[in-house]
């Protein structure tokens, strides 16, 4: 399976954004987000459990290039380095369960599913909740809007100062992102799923969509014949 994606590039990039590989906080006490400090305590017993048990629950969103199901197998760049990783560790098989991405985290801690395989951004609201493996790629922000870019837009302050509605995935940061950029909170618009965002910019129920530049790029090209664009990506500024 192939994600059209350069792995190396992927792997060789420092992140703060990334396809990340996250355990429940009950059974690690800490995250663990940079190099060299050390794997959370109660990592062992996760491990032992997993490997007798000879697969690992994995939570996906359905959210290509990173986490979604090819023919009924799951796929994207995070199952595939999950998938080396998890064999090497001695757990041969991922059972995927599919959620929405806002369902991701809950579903972990729930005890749904073992790990959350999939694009998602290491914030400290998340870090209070569960552990983060260390980082795997960075991809920045960008928007999808309509063909020819009707409202001029570049980037979410472009969106808040002209006063238009802005999709996002429901919990990922992008909401964050355009309430601090000066999006008001009613042109603020959470879909479930990447198609929903699409599918409502081409219905004029928002006028950009915004998610990562990797996400949207993927959208357009499996959406061919859809009038969109996705705009130049950018590193959304909060707070300085």
């Amino acid at each position: 399976m192939t994600t059209h994606l350069s792995r190396r590039n992927l792997l060789s990039r420092a992140a703060v954004l990334g396809g990340l590989l996250t355990v429940s906080a009950p059974l690690v006490a800490c995250s663990r987000t940079e190099p060299g400090t050390g794997a959370p305590g109660g990592d062992a017993d996760l491990l032992t459990a997993l490997r007798k048990r000879g697969h690992v629950r994995v939570g996906f969103a359905g959210e290509a290039p990173y986490g979604f199901q090819d023919g009924g197998e799951l796929a994207g760049e995070a199952p595939t380095l999950h998938r080396e990783i998890f064999t090497a560790l001695g757990i041969p098989e991922l059972r995927p369960t599919l959620t929405e991405f806002g369902a991701l985290i809950p579903g972990l801690l729930a005890g749904r599913f073992d790990v959350v395989s999939a694009g998602m951004a290491i914030t400290p609201e998340r870090c209070a909740k569960v552990a983060f493996s260390e980082p795997e790629f960075v991809s920045p922000t960008a928007l999808m809007v309509r063909e020819g870019n009707p409202k001029g837009l570049s980037d979410l302050a472009s969106c808040a100062a002209k006063g238009v509605r802005v999709g996002v995935l429901t919990a990922a940061v992008e909401g964050g992102y355009a309430k601090a950029a000066g999006v008001r909170d009613g042109a603020v618009v959470s879909v479930g799923k990447q198609q929903d965002g699409l599918d409502a910019l081409l219905a004029g129920r928002i006028d950009a969509f915004a998610l990562t530049g990797i996400s949207l790029r993927w959208l357009a090209r499996t959406n061919g014949s859809a009038a969109v664009e996705v705009l130049e990506p950018f590193v959304p500024v909060i707070d300085g």
